[in-house]
């Protein structure tokens, strides 16, 4: 009995080792999923239908902010996984969770459904700003070329606020000042998972705003670089109330 049973338990891990790689390997290979596939620049996009007509133009506008980050280098490479009609991107919201553009790895599969206005897709219902999240997924797919997949998060178990905090900035930081993004949270009603609108359409939760202004004060104030920004020793309510008590009454 006992080694029938052994027997069951080794073919059981077996099937589930099998099976989680047959599942890892269609995650990292989603030509497998989709009809098309176009090569534009550094970036594969994977599509069932043909491309909104204002795509290559908004990758266009999105590297050129990605490439402003430190991490940066020639040898970025994405692979962008469109919402068009495959399975690929339901799989990867059922494993990873809700977002905008899942990131990982070198994807960027974006869960929105696409509108005829330039620009703009609707997910949530709310109208957002293509190019604010396709950068933002891509400067994640930037920490995972610079850090590998054993120290990126999930793995690297970074702090929340810090790696969210320094894609926003590079997404946002150059479009608002400080203060402004400060004046901006205090005087917003909500709680932390309301939606603070910005300028020109753009937006994100309050929570993702105030990630973004303590990385904003890390590089704009402090001075620091990238690493030394994820391996600094303050948690997030200590470096926020540093920065709310130096900002006070701005």
């Amino acid at each position: 009995m006992k080694i029938k049973v052994k027997k069951l338990l080794i073919r059981g891990l077996g099937t589930l080792i099998f099976l989680s790689l047959l599942l890892i390997s269609f995650l990292l290979n989603p030509s497998l999923s989709y009809a098309h596939k176009t090569v534009y620049k550094n970036i594969t996009i994977y599509h069932q239908s043909d491309l909104r007509p204002d795509l290559l133009q908004l990758i266009d506008q999105s590297l050129a902010v990605v490439k402003s980050s430190s991490l940066y280098d020639k040898n970025f490479r994405s692979d962008l996984c469109l919402n068009d009609g495959p399975v690929y991107p339901t799989l990867v919201r059922r494993l990873l969770g809700e977002d905008v553009f899942t990131a990982f790895s070198n994807k960027a599969v974006f869960l929105g459904k696409d509108l005829d206005e330039y620009n703009h897709f609707t997910l949530w219902d709310r109208p957002l700003k293509y190019t604010q999240f396709l950068t933002h997924g891509w400067v994640h797919n930037l920490q995972y070329q610079h850090h590998g997949l054993w120290k990126a998060n999930p793995l690297g178990r970074h702090p929340t606020w810090r790696w969210e905090g320094y894609a926003e900035y590079v997404t946002l930081g150059q479009q608002y000042t400080l203060s402004d993004l400060i004046k901006r949270y205090q005087t917003h009603e909500g709680d932390m998972y309301t939606w603070l609108p910005l300028d020109d359409r753009e937006g994100t939760i309050k929570l993702h705003v105030k990630y973004l202004i303590m990385a904003q004060y890390a590089f704009e104030v402090k001075k620091m670089d990238y690493s030394s920004f994820l391996a600094a020793p303050e948690g997030e309510e200590e470096w926020f109330a540093t920065i709310l008590a130096e900002y006070k009454g701005d």
